[in-house]
């Protein structure tokens, strides 16, 4: 009897009934992975690559950015990474910070104590009304980086708004608007003024106070003044040239025995100190301070005629 040959145990291959093989059995995962792993086809896929087919919003969520202006809160897909915290951005010009309360409080108190006319190269405007415009020099110091028509930026107005109001409180004013450019002093209206400048000595043009040592009396005077000889008829013409100024006429008084010489009625200068003090004399254009002190009269010298 012949042995039997040795056995052969080789598997035999399953039956396919006319279909595909199935593909081997993977490699058993090791047991110290941290991933979840499923069978999926014949192939180990992750949860998260599973979750990529089936939810690919989800899955895409799981590394998503957080929302604009605070800290971001990540997606929630698969399992899911933790989204990454969005950035403080503001609007397109907008400042990250257009809040700076003790550098508008500095601002706000010292426009309103020095009142600026220019801030760079702009100047006020005639008609602005002054608060506001010293509120927008404040907010031009406080924020240069912004726009000067704040208007269009929402964060730069309120800024300006707050500024405003604050020169509006330290100008003393209810209401916006209700006031204007501070007229400047206007200087006070100029008090009489002489004719001329006082000089020392007599001469034409000048204003003079009456010193009986050059003069003790109005024909004298005009001798000393205008260099006419005592007694002629040119002398004669320049003491009623002095005497009949305008100016002059405050001091004169009627002297009846020279009506001949200061026709009509001998009105003339007086040569007596009884006159009050320049300012009086200035104020009082018909009395020139009569009674009213010891001194002489300032009078006025007019200039030389070409001729008598």
């Amino acid at each position: 009897m012949q042995p039997f040959p040795p056995l052969d145990d080789t598997p035999l291959p399953a039956p396919t009934h006319g279909r595909k093989p199935l593909a081997p059995a993977p490699a058993p995962v090791p047991a110290s992975s941290s991933k979840a792993w499923l069978w999926f086809g014949g192939a180990a896929l992750t949860a998260a690559a599973l979750a990529a087919i089936f939810w690919p919003s989800d899955a895409s969520a799981a590394s998503g950015t957080g929302g604009t202006g605070g800290t971001g809160t990540g997606g929630t897909g698969g399992t899911g990474g933790t989204g990454q915290g969005g950035t403080d951005n503001a609007g397109p010009g907008e400042p990250a910070d257009a809040n700076k309360p003790i550098e508008e409080a500095q601002e706000c108190t010292a426009v309103a104590a020095s009142k600026p006319q220019n801030i760079g190269d702009e100047t006020k405007p005639p008609q602005a009304a002054l608060d506001e415009w010293l509120a927008y020099v404040a907010y031009r110091r406080v924020y240069p980086e912004g726009p000067k028509n704040y208007l269009s930026l929402p964060q730069y107005k309120a800024a300006y708004d707050r500024l405003h109001a604050c020169v509006k409180q330290k100008l003393g004013l209810g209401q916006s608007g209700d006031i204007k450019d501070e007229a400047p002093d206007a200087p006070p209206p100029p008090g009489p003024q002489l004719p001329a400048p006082v000089s020392a000595e007599p001469k034409p043009g000048s204003s003079y106070r009456i010193n009986p040592q050059d003069a003790s009396a109005l024909l004298l005077l005009s001798q000393k003044t205008y260099g006419t000889a005592g007694g002629t008829p040119d002398n004669l013409k320049a003491a009623r040239l002095i005497n009949d100024h305008p100016y002059n006429k405050r001091f004169q008084v009627v002297v009846d025995n020279e009506k001949g010489l200061f026709p009509p009625d001998g009105r003339r200068i007086s040569f007596t100190p009884m006159f009050g003090a320049l300012t009086k004399q200035l104020a009082d254009a018909t009395g020139g301070a009569r009674g009213q002190g010891q001194e002489f009269a300032v009078i006025y010298l007019p200039p030389k005629p070409e001729a008598w």
